[in-house]
């Protein structure tokens, strides 16, 4: 035990040295911006990194959501190359009021910022971050987060959950996977700035703000019975996009295992019928 406890003290503070030596070649130092944002009186909690990727799955709900976020946080955006041909830049920051940073205020954004969210994460992006690979704006984003400690939040709605190759899915499950064992956590697009609060405040923070009724209905909402003897994934990837938390089965329904991860990963509650 001593010895894991020694290698797990290595480990954290060759971390902390990379993260510094990082922000060090990047004409940053911790200490002095630490003490100007106490002397700005800047709340760091109130500060979110978005790093956008090529995917455009739910723009238009990740635009509503950054929009709701704009106006309780200061966001701070970074586009990747691909995400410049193919989303609608202009729009999203005028819609959620963006400040968009530079590759040498990269670093800078990620220390200032309380959570770094990825709303368009694509399956390459994904895979090139599973693999330690650090080759674009946005990866380099989410690696130095990683090894920050910084809270992370990715939208899942543009990786290809509802391919029919089982193999295949297999791949981008553990893909998923090896980011979830990072830290990193995922959502549906329309669920992004709940999914933020509950990272910033804690996961009480949305009961607390909610009213008695309107709770009551959120958790209502969230439940489903149906009547089919198979549940597929296919089942799974769209009853978890309408936000259905629990899903009531018939006694002898039966469920492909591949199904059975997906409900594990997407912590959904199943309540067999008599």
């Amino acid at each position: 035990m001593e010895i894991l406890k020694e290698e797990e003290r290595y480990v954290e503070e060759l971390v902390r040295r990379i993260v510094s030596e990082v922000l060090k070649k990047a004409g940053y130092s911790a200490n002095s911006k630490e003490e100007e944002c106490k002397a700005s009186g800047e709340d760091r909690s109130k500060n979110i990194l978005v790093v956008f990727t090529g995917g455009t799955g739910s723009l238009d709900a990740v635009a509503e959501e950054l929009r709701k976020l704009s106006s309780k946080y200061k966001l701070y955006a970074v586009f990747s190359e691909a995400a410049k041909k193919v989303l609608p830049e202009e729009k999203f920051k005028k819609i959620a009021q963006l400040e968009e940073v530079c590759c040498n205020g990269l670093y800078e954004a990620i220390d200032r910022s309380k959570v770094v969210v990825l709303p368009t994460l694509t399956q390459n992006t994904a895979a090139k971050i599973a693999c330690g690979i650090r080759d674009t704006v946005a990866t380099e984003a989410v690696a130095v987060a990683i090894m920050a400690g910084k809270k992370i939040l990715a939208c899942e709605d543009s990786m290809p959950f509802t391919v029919k190759c089982q193999g295949y899915l297999k791949v981008i499950d553990d893909i998923v996977r090896k980011l979830k064992e990072f830290g990193i956590v995922f959502c549906n697009a329309r669920k992004m700035s709940e999914e933020v609060e509950s990272l910033i405040y804690g996961d009480d923070a949305m009961d607390k703000s909610l009213g008695k009724k309107e709770y009551e209905d959120e958790n209502k909402a969230a439940e489903i019975t149906i009547e089919s003897k198979l549940i597929t994934v296919e089942t799974i990837q769209k009853l978890y996009s309408e936000g259905i938390k629990k899903i009531n089965l018939p006694a002898k329904c039966l469920i492909t295992p591949a199904a059975r991860d997906m409900i594990k990963d997407y912590k959904i509650t199943l309540n067999w019928m008599v």
